[in-house]
């Protein structure tokens, strides 16, 4: 299941998600290079990272494109999860 199903589940209607893939209607984003398509910035209420961020060669610019993705007042949710 993927996460488009689990929020629709609990009733949030708008998703989306980024992938260079497409997979799951993703916008495809490279998050190594700096966020480029604008009129992305500022549009969304929440931002999430279970996990993948840490593996863009350019984290910082990975980072730097969630905090341009997120509104104002928005929340960035970001899950690092340790192995050992």
């Amino acid at each position: 299941m993927c996460s488009r199903e689990i929020l629709s589940n609990v009733g949030k209607k708008e998703y989306a998600c980024i992938d260079l893939n497409e997979e799951h209607r993703a916008i495809p984003l490279g998050l190594n290079q700096p966020l480029e398509d604008i009129s992305l910035y500022g549009q969304f209420d929440m931002l999430t990272d279970f996990g993948c961020n840490e593996h863009a060669f350019n984290i910082a610019e990975a980072y730097r494109t969630m905090h341009s993705l997120c509104k104002k007042k928005g929340l960035l949710v970001i899950f690092q999860g340790i192995w050992k």
